[in-house]
């Protein structure tokens, strides 16, 4: 089992992973990131533009901001989405289609219906399409939790319905699962209210296998017993094909759901022991295996998934250390569920508490994202980029401040693109930032002249 410090990782990069190569090659900041709803989103499309979505203060609502950068950090353009009569408008993710039209996917607070789904969609050169709104049967709030797009570019959205406290989504009172269906023109073409059990239903997330809509959620039994729940929808019609829930004697938890190679994964919490658990099922839903791990025995979670293309799984796990802290685990399963490898990082301070943010796979080496909360000091935020035999090579601090999060990466070629929020100094205000960072392996062969 290797362990790591985050200090002992920094300094012992030289002899470490003196090969690998981080340069910034831009990096460009928005002031006035809303600090309650401090989301932001990047994308990269087909033409190599950076998306970017950040939640802005406009007096007493919120306005969404889009904004568009090209591969060089240069804007192409800027929109500001308000929906009009001081609503609090919220963007939670950015997608775009094969004709590069960008889809946001959010909320809008109204004073009647509470918060209600947004969509809208805005052209290649950022202007406005159209905008559509859902309101659930109850007329209560409906939060969107998670999107998909269909290779026509519809979009397939999925949240929390009838529910009492948005700002905490596990802290749902009567919620229950919605999904639907925004087509590319902009109208919903269906949508579905399940109501499981009676109890709370909260969806965390979506995938899309190009014919069906998986859903992954967590439903409440009594007030000690989750069970993780899965929903196949029909694209088409809408049609609910399959629901499962998993047994148990404990609260469970689904925090993450992938669809890819003919089968769908789903990690989150099982048990009594609160293993960090991963699932694998078939298409059809039918349970293929289901691998439980638990450092130190003191409670884990499964934070973060990836798939590659050959059936391996990557994840990031939270865990607690034997001093208290709060640590991370970044672990390799193998295609028939069996452990390959584990690695450890531990949080500097004993009050630091590492979160798990993000995890991606690019030019054979993993990135897994962490960030280190400390209640009396500086948050940092980097990244741990790892080979797949499951050493770190390096180390990036993306950002620190009195409060810094990474929320997203994606990739240009072999650069990176970090979307972090950020407040440096204690009421200094939230931005959301931007990097695209240049990443690559210096050779180190020595060629001899024999001559």
């Amino acid at each position: 089992m290797r362990f790591l410090t985050l200090l002992a990782i920094l300094l012992f990069w030289n002899t470490l992973s003196a090969k690998i190569h981080i340069n910034t090659i831009w990096s460009n900041s928005e002031s006035g990131v809303v600090d309650e709803y401090s989301w932001s989103n990047s994308i990269v499309d087909n033409n190599n533009n950076v998306i970017t979505i950040a939640n802005k203060i406009n007096g007493s609502d919120f306005d969404i901001l889009v904004k568009s950068y090209d591969q060089n950090g240069s804007l192409n353009w800027t929109y500001t989405y308000d929906s009009g009569n001081g609503a609090r408008d919220r963007a939670l993710k950015v997608l775009v289609d094969n004709n590069d039209n960008y889809y946001v996917v959010g909320s809008s607070e109204d004073l009647t219906s509470g918060h209600d789904v947004l969509i809208f969609k805005l052209s290649s050169s950022g202007a406005l399409q159209w905008d559509e709104f859902w309101n659930g049967s109850e007329n209560r709030d409906d939060l969107p939790t998670d999107a998909e797009i269909t290779s026509s570019g519809d979009v397939l959205v999925t949240g929390i319905s009838n529910h009492s406290s948005p700002e905490h989504l596990n802290g749902a009172s009567d919620a229950d699962i919605f999904a639907l269906k925004c087509l590319s023109t902009g109208s919903i073409n269906w949508d579905k209210e399940l109501d499981l059990d009676g109890y709370d239903d909260i969806s965390v997330g979506c995938t899309f296998d190009g014919s069906y809509l998986y859903v992954g959620a967590h439903s409440t039994f009594s007030s000690t017993i989750n069970k993780i729940t899965i929903l196949k929808i029909d694209e088409i019609y809408g049609g609910l094909e399959t629901t499962i829930q998993e047994s148990s004697v404990s609260k469970d938890i689904c925090s993450d759901i992938i669809a890819k190679n003919g089968s769908v994964y789903v990690i989150g919490r099982t048990g009594i022991s609160k293993n960090a658990s991963i699932i694998k099922y078939s298409a059809s839903l039918i349970k293929q295996w289901q691998t439980d791990i638990n450092p130190n025995n003191h409670g884990a979670l499964c934070r973060n998934l990836y798939v590659s293309t050959s059936g391996e799984v990557y994840v990031n796990i939270e865990f607690t250390g034997h001093s208290g802290q709060g640590n991370g685990r970044t672990a390799k399963i193998n295609s028939d569920g069996t452990v390959d490898w584990n690695l450890d990082f531990e949080a500097y301070e004993v009050d630091d508490v590492l979160k798990a943010k993000s995890l991606n796979f690019n030019n054979n080496k993993l990135i897994a994202i962490y960030d280190e909360k400390n209640p009396n000091s500086k948050d940092k935020t980097g990244a741990f980029i790892i080979d797949v035999s499951g050493e770190v090579e390096r180390y990036i601090e993306l950002e620190n401040g009195a409060f810094a999060e990474t929320n997203d990466i994606d990739f240009i070629s072999n650069n990176l693109v970090f979307t972090t929020v950020v407040e440096e100094t204690i009421g200094s205000g939230r931005k959301s930032i931007v990097t695209l960072k240049e990443y690559y392996e210096f050779d180190f062969t020595i060629e001899t002249d024999v001559n």
